[in-house]
C-alpha cells in the first residue's frame, strides 16, 4: 500500500513541475515536458 501512496505522490510532483516548466518555456520544448508524466507513470 505504502508503494502505491509513494508512487502517487511521485507522479502528482511530476504533473506539478512539468506544468511550470511548460508554462515558463512554452513552445516544443514545454510540450516534451508536458508529456513526461504520462510517459512517467506508464514506466
Amino acid at each position: 500500500m505504502s508503494g502505491v501512496l509513494l508512487r502517487f505522490a511521485f507522479g502528482g510532483i511530476a504533473v506539478v513541475m512539468s506544468t511550470i516548466v511548460a508554462r515558463s518555456v512554452g513552445g516544443k520544448v514545454g510540450g516534451i515536458f508536458a508529456a513526461f508524466p504520462a510517459v512517467y507513470l506508464a514506466a
